[in-house]
């Protein structure tokens, strides 16, 4: 079993990721008639998304860094992982409960695409808040990969973005 924190340079990449995909955001706003500022609810839900998701990646890569000056070994990782869990759940929830509660009438995606983010995260962050009270081993694993999820969740809505009607120019 891995009973340390990720090497830092993991972690500051996947940070570098967030960022990234946060700078996409900017991509986004010049294709098409968004450059005009004609923004559907979809759209700017959407991107909403995008922005706080890529962000949360970016802060939270840095959760386990914070948490290896305030603890050793072992226990630096099983704090840094329920800490990343955590974040992560804050993050899922106020997506969710955004796209199930504002697009009650019209959904703000679709919801195979809801589902699947909302199930694989919810399985990350379960599995992850056991291993971080050592029910399961695989801490620093799953640290990583609630890190990366997030990461794939921000992408999966610069995709929607991209390939939207508003990606296309309509005169």
């Amino acid at each position: 079993m891995h009973s340390t924190i990720p090497d830092p340079e993991v972690l500051v990449g996947i940070a570098a990721l967030g960022l990234t995909v946060t700078g996409f955001s900017g991509l986004i706003s010049v294709l098409g008639r968004r450059s005009a500022g004609h923004w559907t609810d979809e759209e700017r839900f959407l991107l909403n998304e995008l922005i706080t998701v890529s962000l949360a990646v970016t802060f939270a890569s840095f959760l386990p860094i914070l948490v290896g000056l305030l603890y050793q070994g072992a226990q630096a990782l099983l704090v840094a992982t329920f800490s990343v869990a955590f974040a992560h759940a804050l993050v899922l929830v106020r997506g969710a409960s955004r796209n199930f509660r504002e697009g009650a009438a019209k959904p703000k995606m679709s919801n195979a695409v809801a589902l699947f983010m909302l199930l694989g995260g919810l399985g990350l962050i379960a599995t992850a808040f056991l291993a971080s009270f050592s029910v399961i081993p695989g801490a620093a694993f799953l640290l990583v990969a609630n890190l990366l999820w997030q990461l794939l969740v921000a992408t999966i809505h610069f995709v929607l973005l991209l390939l939207g009607p508003g990606s296309r120019h309509q005169d």
